[in-house]
């Protein structure tokens, strides 16, 4: 999994949520696994709904897949990147297990508003980490760029997902060094959320990313090299 900085999408569950949005078109099989996998999240998601493929996006190799529709009130940058890493995360979980316990897979995610987009898997193989285990790698992986990691918690939809926050007094000096190298990289999770403030603790720097999907937004007037 790499990191990159971008624009952002969202996610939540319709299907948990009273309200006038259209019925979703997945079957009872695709709803159950959806609110499967929304239990393990939390969100401020306004809508997620399965959909029939409007017919300019249907193909052969699309052929009885779905469209995950999410619904998104962020309006900052940084909030847009958060929405679109939930609604990448849940998408790429659903694939992950579709074959199994769903009847459709997704072959695209629309954030209202923000974007989507073709989407695949999340890239996490089992036997997954631990939260411990994931906690102290993440850790000592940033201690070794000099950054201190002041919180990390979890999402977990079906492999884990870190949520990182790194607060430095330096944000050029945390976004060089982040640029040279990826801490996240062969760790079998969904995906992941960084975090960087600095020592006031305005933001900086965040970044998402889950399967082949990821977004950021960086403080205008930092300078980005992006990692190899």
């Amino acid at each position: 999994m790499s990191r990159v900085i971008g624009i952002a999408v969202v996610l939540v569950a319709a299907i948990a949520l009273a309200g006038s949005a259209p019925a979703s078109t997945g079957s009872s099989r695709d709803r159950a696994l959806l609110t499967t996998i929304l239990a393990g999240m939390k969100t401020d998601l306004v809508s997620v709904q399965i959909r029939d493929l409007p017919r300019e996006w249907r193909s052969r190799a699309r052929y009885g897949k779905k469209l995950l529709q999410v619904t998104s009130n962020a309006t900052t940058p940084a909030g847009k990147v958060r929405d679109q890493w939930y609604a990448t995360l849940i998408a790429t979980a659903y694939n992950d297990q579709c074959d199994r316990k769903a009847d459709h897979c997704l072959a695209v995610y629309e954030e209202t508003g923000i974007g989507g987009g073709a989407i695949g898997r999340s890239g996490a193989h089992r036997p997954f980490g631990s939260r411990r285990s994931l906690s102290r790698t993440i850790r000592a992986r940033f201690a070794a760029h000099g950054l201190r990691v002041s919180s990390i918690s979890f999402e977990h939809p079906d492999a884990l997902a870190p949520a990182v926050t790194v607060r430095s007094r330096h944000p050029q000096r945390a976004v060089n060094s982040l640029s040279r190298s990826d801490p996240f990289v062969r760790l079998d999770v969904a995906g992941f959320f960084l975090r960087m403030v600095d020592g006031h603790g305005r933001l900086f720097d965040v970044e998402g990313a889950s399967g082949h999907e990821s977004s950021g937004w960086v403080r205008p007037g930092l300078q980005l090299r992006n990692v190899p």
